[in-house]
């Protein structure tokens, strides 16, 4: 194999020594094949099917087991009067229901908030929802034994989980609302301000074109993509990076400036997904894309990651390194 950049012959180690061009990436135990050959050896592979106790979300497996401890406690005061297939019926239909709603709920959640295709964020109970959860344990402790109404066990270990999930539930939206408020990037993403206010400049847009192009590299790296390399000038042909992730060769513009990105960005990518025959483009930007560069990036399936995008690279690129 020929480097399309300086000439040099690589053979078929997907890698030039001497220009450090990335052309594809080599998997463990891969012996010698050419970059041809990888995207058919790729569709022939036997897709991965995961478990069905591995597609359910943390919050389900807690929900689950918090009913199977309250069953414990208080389906034995109850088989003796009802019997043992309604306690059974009950049982499993309190699974179904609890567990249902918690994946519906958790799953939507870690939907909305995945920055990158493929990779799911961690979740992270926040303090103050530790502490209201707590707090509300030991009210739990104290008031019960006190109370002038007999309960039973049963509407006990009720009104405990039912008072743990909705102050622990209102507690976390509040303090998870209020962090994201916090969060610097997210002035970033508000397009309108006070009267007299000015919006604090994010750091990139005070970058020049080599160093914003570091600056995408290290926050791509962070989400997820690997083996990610600069495409040398002159010859980089409309791409900037060249970066992989789940097994896809990405060929990457980056574009900074003070206005929307046109056009002419767009067809300068589709120049630079055929000369380094990658299996997908996107432009990134720190501005947005005009009508026509949308229009003309939607016809040849070009991703175009604006400034919101960007954003939400930068702030899971955050999350990961907290």
């Amino acid at each position: 194999m020929i480097c399309k950049n300086c000439g040099a012959d690589i053979g078929s180690k997907g890698v030039c020594e001497y220009c450090d061009t990335v052309y594809f990436e080599e998997f463990p135990g891969q012996t010698d094949q050419s970059k041809e050959e990888l995207p058919k050896q790729e569709n022939d592979s036997p897709k991965k099917t995961g478990k069905f106790w591995d597609k359910i979300t943390i919050q389900t497996k807690i929900a689950l087991l918090i009913w199977f401890l309250v069953c414990l406690i208080a389906v034995p005061e109850k088989i003796s009067s009802a019997g043992y297939f309604p306690c059974a019926v009950a049982v499993i239909i309190g699974f179904l229901f609890w567990g249902g709603v918690t994946q519906l709920i958790s799953y939507s959640y870690i939907k909305r908030h995945e920055p990158v295709e493929g990779k799911k964020p961690k979740t992270k109970i926040t303090r103050a929802t530790k502490i209201v959860v707590v707090l509300w344990l030991l009210c739990c402790i104290i008031a019960f034994p006190m109370s002038e109404t007999p309960m039973s066990t049963h509407q006990i270990a009720v009104a405990v989980i039912f008072g743990c999930f909705f102050y622990g539930g209102i507690a976390q939206l509040i303090s998870t609302g209020k962090k994201k408020s916090d969060n610097s990037n997210r002035t970033y993403l508000t397009a309108a301000s006070q009267p007299g206010t000015v919006l604090p400049q994010p750091p990139y847009d005070t970058m020049d074109a080599c160093e914003f192009k570091m600056f995408c590299c290290s926050i791509l790296e962070k989400n997820g993509f690997t083996g990610i390399s600069v495409a040398k000038a002159p010859a980089n042909q409309g791409i900037d990076l060249i970066a992989f992730k789940n097994g896809t060769k990405y060929g990457i513009q980056c574009k900074c400036g003070s206005s929307a990105v046109g056009v002419t960005a767009v067809q300068k990518a589709l120049d630079g997904k055929a000369f380094f025959e990658c299996q997908a483009v996107a432009i990134l930007t720190n501005q947005f894309f005009s009508q026509n560069a949308r229009d003309l990036a939607e016809k040849n399936d070009i991703m175009l990651w604006n400034r919101d995008k960007l954003n939400r690279f930068i702030e899971y690129s955050q999350i990961q390194k907290a």
